[in-house]
């Protein structure tokens, strides 16, 4: 093994990083036997190949076994096996005195140990205690040799009675994460060293491993006997991206999935800013599921795109433009009118007229446009007289001869049939003119020109007698807007009212009024 490392490694630099642990108590401060002990125990633990990344990646382990006990005394590491020591692990403590002292020094500045400076120290850095499956990739905060100045050290083990920094006193097979750079390719490998430090200060040295991969975190603990150090996510996937227009809003539309060659990873869902992200406000996501956010209609709008992100809780994430559709489905009718032959809104029919006379024509809403509707009368509310009327086609007729006097208002109820499963009722009153009783004055009607027809902003109306009231009606009745005019030129501001049909009325002193039907985009 060692050969084929040399050859692997034989063009590589020898400018390789180290760690370099130290426990020192009073003992190790005699700079003489600091040396002496030095030189008497070096020994060589591991090649790490930090510097070269297989056509199969793979993580590189190695197991000490029987494990390397460190108890006032020092320990060497080789990591490019070339008679330089790269790492000292080293331990000076007095067990009848209670003291223990360890650093870790780095003396080359592209290695890096997970952990942060001591606080309220200006040289000790204190490296994380790390969990076994925890993972170590680059979003954790490193200690560099510019993080400290003791020496370079970077991870302190210290109980003294005064203790600086005591979180890996009394662990046992915990983990220091690393993450080393190569100086070819100036991109990070991941690896881990598994460490144990007594109550009684004795340190020990269980294994250590490195992802041979570059820029792919690993598992503290993670040897590649049986699992692999982490995979970022490849692809997201919507197993439904359909939704039917008029869904109530949180509808369900379909499971987010990620492809994942980790089989075990266990993935979140955001929306994110990116490209694709036009429509993320018109969606949200619970869980894994994609739901709406509003209710869509494919008149409007039939195509949405929005950009998802899947974390796998262990440093990979991927992202992904998605699109969803929406689906053309039957709109029922919403609402019907009775208009004149110039379309323009008329509910009368003069007292005396003979039966089978023409009352109105009946106008549907329907978004759908080539919708064939079938109109009738039907009970329920507002249906009082319907007896006294006939349809045919869209037609309303009268079915008796009305007389003002007797009564001057009929209430009839309507339905719409759009013959793909959309029906709308509405109560329509029908009110009756008293002819022989009108005003002998003479009644002329305006000559109203409306544009332009569909409006989007403003609405010109010309032709209008002075101090005539000009109304626009909902097609339920209400009245939106109103004011009476000072000329015959009149521009109504429409730009807050919603889009649809509404009725344009003109009344003047005489009583005469006048409708158009107008359309609002």
């Amino acid at each position: 093994m060692t050969s084929e490392i040399n050859r692997k490694f034989s063009t590589f630099q020898t400018n390789y990083t180290y760690i370099h642990i130290i426990m020192k108590n009073t003992i190790m401060k005699n700079t003489i036997m600091k040396n002496t002990i030095m030189k008497n125990l070096t020994f060589t633990i591991l090649t790490l190949l930090l510097f070269y990344s297989f056509a199969n990646a793979a993580i590189v382990y190695k197991n000490l076994s029987p494990d390397k006990v460190i108890d006032n005394n020092f320990y060497y590491v080789d990591i490019d096996n070339d008679g330089t020591n790269d790492i000292v692990i080293s331990n000076g403590s007095s067990h009848s005195s209670g003291l223990a002292y360890s650093e870790i020094t780095m003396n080359h500045s592209d290695i890096e140990i997970v952990g942060t400076p001591i606080p309220n120290r200006t040289y000790d850095g204190g490296a994380y205690v790390i969990n076994l499956d925890d993972i170590i990739y680059s979003n954790a905060t490193y200690l560099s040799t510019s993080s400290i100045t003791n020496d370079n050290a970077a991870i302190s083990f210290k109980n003294d009675g005064s203790t600086d920094y005591t979180p890996w006193i009394g662990q046992l097979n915990k983990y220091v994460g690393f993450r080393i750079k190569n100086t070819s390719t100036k991109q990070y490998h991941y690896g881990w060293i598994e460490l144990s430090f007594s109550s009684n200060y004795v340190l020990t040295v269980h294994s250590y491993a490195y992802e041979d991969l570059a820029n792919t975190p690993i598992k503290a603990g993670d040897d590649g006997s049986g699992s692999s150090s982490n995979n970022a996510p490849t692809n997201i996937t919507l197993d439904n991206n359909t939704i039917n227009e008029n869904e109530d809003k949180g509808f369900v539309i379909g499971s987010l999935n990620t492809t994942d060659q980790d089989a075990n990873d266990h993935h979140s869902y955001t929306l994110v800013s990116g490209q694709g992200d036009d429509d993320n406000n018109s969606f949200t996501l619970y869980d894994f599921a994609l739901l709406s956010n509003e209710v869509f209609d494919y008149e409007t709008k039939s195509s949405y795109s929005i950009r998802v992100k899947t974390d796998d809780g262990n440093g990979g994430t991927f992202e992904k433009q998605l699109s969803i559709n929406i689906n053309d489905v039957n709109d029922a009718p919403t609402f019907v009118v009775l208009v004149n032959s110039d379309w323009e809104m008329d509910n009368s029919i003069d007292e005396g007229k003979a039966i089978g006379s023409t009352v109105a024509y009946i106008g549907v809403s329907d978004d759908d446009e080539d919708d064939v509707h079938t109109l009738s009368l039907v009970e329920g509310e507002g249906s009082d007289d319907n007896d006294q009327f006939t349809i045919e086609d869209y037609t309303l007729k009268s079915n008796a001869i009305f007389d003002y006097e007797s009564k001057s208002t009929y209430s009839i109820r309507v339905k719409a049939d759009d013959g793909n499963g959309g029906t709308y009722e509405q109560q329509l009153d029908v009110n009756i003119n008293d002819v022989n009783n009108a005003s002998s004055d003479l009644i002329t009607k305006q000559a109203i020109q409306v544009f332009p027809n569909p409006a989007s902003s403003t609405l010109h109306i010309q032709g209008v007698r002075p101090n005539s009231t000009i109304q626009l009606i909902s097609p339920i009745g209400t009245v939106v807007y109103e004011e009476q005019n000072k000329s015959s030129n009149t521009i109504v501001n429409i730009t807050e009212l919603t889009t649809g049909v509404y009725w344009l009325s003109v009344s003047d002193s005489n009583n005469t009024i006048t409708t158009r039907m107008i359309t609002i985009e």
